[in-house]
């Protein structure tokens, strides 16, 4: 190396931004500091290790905060080989930490999972007796709130901040103790996710102080096989577009920001591009929350666990019941991921919102959303409306080619709603599409590249119609990469309050009517079992508000089947209808009394404490509210009544 390569060498190490050369062929020939660090692949920590591999009998320390989110793939059946039973209910997706021993017998391992998040650490302890004789303590946290892994074998630490998601694990000698493996930032481009170690494939030595792995010379889709698109630096080197980005994404699952630009120097006869990354966290924390920075980090919240509440995308999603809060948690943690995903409920039930939810909170919310549905397409059209069609090369005809469901949706999503109407022709076109990323429209001899993600909705039982050959078994698979059932509405009658409360809402602004709703009303509707499920309570609701003359919808705007025994009184609903100050204030002090006095089952003095006000205050409420002192709700509703 000459003392100019030596500079130029020198002036990379110190930039902020990461810089990467790269050639044609995608060999790298150039990397700065900042590029390995923010690749994770900067230089070692901890006591270091040499090469190896696990071996049977190993003690395996694992703390994974989405189980199959950045983790290679792992899937609760893979869990088996440590000593997870099969019927542990882990779920994907769930936070898990555990501690086994690798090939062990079923249900050795002792470990703890959740799928909601929480500031609460989760952990477990095992003390370990060595052939030193003595008894050794392993322990394995996760602390989602301070985004960190932590497993300590004995006094020694192995501390793991992350970012986004973390599948940290220790490997241990069972005899020894002494630490065999230890994961580090940076194991997807050093091929070491937990799920390719805990397969048997080898990993890297770690030398401190030392970079954990050269990446000169290595292929850029090895080391980023994650998140960077190899299409864009192909369109840079062709001269398609004269440069990419910068753009954004989960670069092996660190939040980065790229960009791609040619080098252009006569002094070398071969291409090169330059390939810039730049720490996504950084950028926001400068632009201060400019336009786009909220679905990011909603997102980022989400996956640190920091809050519970739900990304953007998912707010048109009501209801606070433990299942739907379960799916909607679920949805969050795939819809930035390439898979697809197969959504399974009642009809009514909201798949269709769940499937836009899931693609707006996906990288791919600037491409099309596409929605299919199968049950509404006649099969003679079925074919050539998914995959297009192509008229013959013959004179006189007029008709152009037109583009199918699935061309429409490349660079977005494709919603195939009631997927289970298919018809096994289109079925194997569509596992093609799904297998080789190509479609060829109905009348053609040629396929064209697509870049799609399918989200699949069904109310029906696929796995019994594979059975009974109505249904691929390979596209089954195919599009059950991630499964979310949807709830009904009758499994969570909790939900109805707040649909009502919103749907009221709703409605008093759409027909300039202020909607109240009685008791007995409120109750028919937690009582009845909503086999439309939210979509019937919806139109319910819309008739009833189009109906009542007052804005006060009782039973008798109820169809006959909702109609139940009376119940007197009016509940009130909080809506959008116009209001003055003063009687927006009475409304809310109403409703807040009201719903500590039902939260106590009539009982005043506990309903003052909870209000926070002494007894005076609260009698001199309830006369100037209109509020009978003995007001309580009946004792068969009241668990369920939560009107806010």
């Amino acid at each position: 190396m000459n003392s100019n390569d030596s500079l130029l060498e020198s002036i990379f190490d110190v930039l902020r931004e990461g810089v990467i050369v790269v050639q044609e062929d995608g060999e790298i020939l150039l990397a700065n500091r900042t590029a390995l660090a923010l690749l994770g692949l900067g230089e070692s920590y901890g006591p270091g290790h040499p090469a190896g591999s696990i071996s049977a009998g190993d003690i395996v320390i694992l703390v994974n905060s989405a189980l199959g989110a950045d983790d290679g793939g792992l899937t609760p059946r893979d869990l088996s080989v440590i000593g997870i039973s099969a019927e542990s209910k882990i779920m994907p997706g769930d936070a898990l930490v555990a501690i086994g021993v690798y090939n062990g017998p079923p249900g050795s391992a002792v470990f703890a999972n959740r799928s909601q998040p929480s500031a609460e650490p989760l952990s477990v302890d095992r003390l370990w007796p060595g052939k030193d004789g003595m008894t050794h303590k392993l322990s394995a946290r996760l602390q989602s709130t301070d985004k960190k892994a932590v497993i300590t074998v004995d006094n020694e630490r192995f501390d793991f901040d992350y970012r986004i998601s973390i599948a940290h694990m220790v490997i241990c000698d069972p005899e020894t103790l002494a630490v065999k493996f230890y994961q580090t930032l940076g194991y997807t481009a050093r091929g070491e996710s937990a799920k390719s170690i805990l397969t048997g494939n080898e990993f890297r030595a770690k030398e401190p102080g030392m970079p954990s792995m050269e990446i000169v010379g290595e292929k850029l889709w090895k080391i980023c096989p994650e998140g960077l698109d190899s299409s864009d630096i192909i369109r840079v080197f062709s001269g398609e577009v004269p440069h990419i980005g910068p753009k954004e994404g989960f670069i092996n699952g660190i939040p980065l920001r790229y960009a791609v630009t040619p080098i252009n120097y006569d002094g070398i006869s071969h291409k090169l591009v330059c390939v810039l990354l730049t720490d996504v966290v950084e950028v926001k924390e400068l632009e201060e929350k400019i336009d786009g920075i909220a679905s990011y980090a909603s997102l980022l919240r989400m996956k640190l666990g920091k809050s519970p509440s739900a990304h953007p995308a998912f707010s048109r999603i009501l209801g606070r019941s433990e299942s739907i809060r379960h799916c909607i948690s679920l949805c969050e943690k795939i819809a930035p991921t390439k898979c697809n995903v197969l959504l399974v409920g009642e009809s009514g039930t909201g798949k269709g919102v769940f499937a836009r939810a899931i693609h707006q909170a996906s990288p791919r919310n600037k491409g099309p959303f596409v929605v299919m549905n199968c049950a509404a397409t006649p099969p003679s059209l079925m074919e050539s409306e998914l995959f297009g069609y192509t008229p013959p090369s013959l004179t006189g005809v007029l008709r152009g080619p037109k583009k199918g469901k699935i061309h429409q949706a490349s660079g977005g999503t494709l919603f195939l709603d009631e997927i289970a109407e298919l018809d096994l022709a289109c079925q194997a076109k569509l596992l093609h599409v799904i297998e080789e990323g190509t479609v060829g429209s109905y009348g053609s001899h040629s396929d064209s590249k697509v870049d799609v993600r399918i989200i699949a909705a069904t109310n029906r039982n696929l796995s019994e119609l594979v059975k009974r050959g109505y249904f691929r078994e390979d596209l089954y698979y195919r599009l059950n990469v991630f499964s979310v059932e949807i709830p009904p509405l009758r499994e969570r009658p909790e939900d109805i309050i707040e649909l009502v409360e919103t749907y009221l809402q709703t409605f008093s602004a759409m027909y300039d009517k202020r909607l109240r709703i009685t008791e007995d009303c409120l109750h028919a509707l937690l009582s009845y079992s909503w086999p439309g499920n939210v979509r019937e309570l919806e139109n319910v609701l819309e008739r009833a508000a189009v109906l009542t003359d007052d804005g006060i919808i009782d039973l008798s705007y109820m169809p006959p089947v909702i109609q139940a025994d009376d119940f007197s009184g009016i509940v009130e609903i909080p809506t959008v209808f116009p209001l003055t100050l003063e009687e927006a204030r009475k409304d809310a002090e109403r409703n807040a009394i009201l719903q500590a006095i039902r939260y106590c089952n009539g009982n005043h003095t506990k309903a003052m404490k909870i209000l926070k006000i002494g007894r005076t205050t609260f009698y001199q409420k309830l006369k100037e509210l209109n509020l009978t002192p003995e007001l309580q709700m009946p004792t068969d509703v009241s668990g369920i009544l939560d009107v806010k």
